[in-house]
């Protein structure tokens, strides 16, 4: 199909555990950055982020550590801590280094909101539950206002408790039958790509249409899709597909 695949494979780690994540383009980027990007020390040894930077754009995708089931305080939540501390780090170099507007996606493990997860209103131990603790949240607006990103999903549709079909991730094949699922995947983005009208008129790259392919099986979580219109003179036009959680090792 004519793709080029970028792939940060840690499985000769043995403390490298389940993670991986690639991406597969038919555009090549003008560089591919394996792990972090700001400090050659903090090294990725688990594979949770791979960096494509093209002309036009940049790309970062990403699988999330978890914070665990155990209390606070607990080497999950030192794992998520420090891989939040990262993220928001890396995206600063990339803004500070590249004037490309950036895309962060891929299974961010968070649901930002109580309606992010089907019983999030009702179940009051849900709180203590990984993704849906009040300081990952926290986190999660911190890089937010940090980068400046905004949550495409959330600019394009409302996610409130009338909300379908925005779940991306169900613990049990049954659970999904029942609807009864959680969204931990996201698309992250510079807001001047949610612009189509300047993105038309200057010749730039701009989103338009996001939706979760909630009727694809195969995984606990669903596929991902946004479009990414290259409005340049005979650029091509970008769909980009995101599977979460493909093991790697």
């Amino acid at each position: 199909f004519g793709y080029t695949s970028y792939i940060f494979n840690t499985c000769d780690n043995p403390n490298s555990g389940y993670a991986g994540t690639a991406i597969l383009s038919q555009v090549r980027p003008e560089r591919f950055i394996e792990g972090w990007a700001h400090d050659d020390k903090e090294k990725d040894t688990e594979g949770r982020v791979v960096t494509a930077i093209f002309k036009s754009n940049i790309i970062v995708n990403t699988y999330a550590a978890s914070s665990g089931l155990a209390a606070a305080g607990n080497d999950f939540e030192q794992k998520r801590r420090t891989y939040e501390k990262n993220m928001r780090q890396h995206i600063a170099f990339l803004k500070s280094n590249y004037t490309q507007p950036i895309q962060l996606v891929g299974d961010l493990n968070i649901c930002p909101t109580v309606y992010d997860v089907f019983d999030g209103k009702t179940n009051r131990d849900r709180g203590v539950w990984p993704a849906c603790k009040e300081w990952e949240r926290t986190l999660y607006k911190q890089l937010l206002r940090e980068s400046g990103f905004v949550n495409v999903y959330d600019e394009l549709y409302m996610v409130d408790a009338k909300s379908t079909g925005h779940h991306t991730f169900w613990q049990t094949a049954w659970q999904r039958a029942l609807g009864q699922g959680w969204r931990l995947d996201h698309t992250l983005a510079t807001p001047s790509l949610l612009d189509a009208r300047r993105g038309e008129a200057e010749g730039k790259p701009y989103i338009r249409g996001i939706d979760n392919l909630t009727s694809v099986h195969g995984s606990d979580h669903c596929p991902c899709m946004y479009i990414l219109y290259n409005a340049a003179p005979n650029s091509p036009r970008i769909r980009t597909d995101m599977t979460e959680k493909m093991d790697t090792c």
